[in-house]
């Protein structure tokens, strides 16, 4: 891997002891990922210094993700706690996402290509717990499916 640290344990000393150990990713796009929190004594020197600097300091950090995130949020102790996540491609191109939490009450679990959504594609058996009418096929055994 180009230019990345090597691959070791966060949890071997240093600063990082007892923090989150960075993710070396398998696809072709993600090389590394740093989980961050957000530290607000940080967040509030970041937005006193950018007007003090002409705002300078923020066209530099805008420019510098990785500078950003580091000064303005500190390390997460577990991937659970994470705010933020700063992704290293294997182009060296570093960007800070946000983390977004799904509930389960907002998403629309309809499985693809099966009405109803509460099935695992049984065709209207009942067999996955559906009760035969989770399919939309309105149940009735497996003879159902193919009507």
């Amino acid at each position: 891997m180009r230019g990345h640290a090597d691959k070791k344990s966060s949890g071997g000393g240093g600063n990082d002891a007892g923090l989150s150990a960075p993710i070396y990713g398998i696809d072709d796009e993600v090389g590394v990922m740093y989980a961050f929190r957000h530290c607000w004594w940080k967040k509030a020197l970041y937005l006193i210094l950018g007007p003090l600097t002409c705002f300078i300091y923020w066209l530099v950090l805008y420019w510098k993700p990785k500078w950003q995130t580091r000064l303005t949020m500190h390390r997460a102790r577990s991937w659970g706690d994470a705010d933020a996540v700063l992704v290293c491609s294997f182009d060296d191109v570093w960007s800070c996402e946000e983390v977004e939490e799904l509930s389960t009450a907002d998403a629309d679990l309809v499985e693809p290509g099966v009405e109803g959504g509460g099935c695992d594609g049984c065709g209207g058996c009942g067999d996955c717990g559906c009760g035969g009418g989770g399919c939309g096929c309105g149940g009735g055994g497996g003879d159902a499916a193919l009507q």
